[in-house]
């Protein structure tokens, strides 16, 4: 392992082979590292890609419950390796998704199914990342900077994480209650802070 100080440690166990753990190290001399006697010994498998340039920021790691040698690095990109972190693959898995991964979770029995959340909010893939289908109709969102105006019914304007400050009714009168159709675009850029000239 590297020696003196680092930075963050992305650690995951392999759900079928315990005994085997990568580890993520944040380090001049850091990248993959992997052991297969329970943290006895270390092997450096490889240098972190370039999709996770920013994986200091996240630092996370999945290993398929199935297969110890595929592994999922999550980060500003996702990437997924097949060869126990010696190399990197992000075929498929910048297709129609955000950047930003925060969580992954894969089904123990279907390692095609997966979970991932991160900015962009919640995607689906049952094809082990080569197609993901995005869930849209999640009230969930990352707003920041929040101002309100004197109509009424009043507006919310705000920015939302990695896509732009938006406006949006505090009630509506469809039976649909606030839908995506009702929020208007006001700047794009990342958190903006939001404020509504009071007159």
């Amino acid at each position: 392992l590297p020696q003196g100080d680092t930075g963050r440690i992305g650690i995951a166990i392999s759900p079928s082979h315990p005994h085997l753990v990568y580890a993520i190290i944040q380090h001049n001399d850091g990248g993959v590292f992997r052991t297969e006697n329970r943290g006895e010994t270390w092997v450096k498998r490889g240098s972190l890609p370039y999709p996770l340039m920013f994986s200091v920021y996240f630092c996370k790691m999945r290993v398929d419950p199935q297969n110890p040698d595929k592994v999922w690095d999550l980060g500003y990109g996702l990437s997924l390796s097949l060869d126990g972190g010696k190399t990197y693959t992000s075929e498929g898995t910048w297709e129609n998704i955000h950047t930003d991964h925060h969580a992954l979770w894969i089904n123990p029995n279907n390692p095609d199914h997966i979970l991932l959340g991160g900015d962009g909010g919640l995607y689906i893939s049952y094809s082990g990342s080569r197609t993901w289908d995005f869930i849209d109709n999640l009230p969930i969102s990352q707003f920041y900077g929040i101002g309100i105006d004197t109509r009424d019914p009043y507006w919310i304007y705000g920015g939302a994480q990695d896509h732009g400050a938006f406006g949006l009714p505090s009630r509506t009168d469809s039976r649909l209650g606030i839908t995506n159709s009702d929020m208007v675009l006001v700047a794009f850029g990342d958190a903006y802070h939001c404020v509504v000239d009071p007159k």
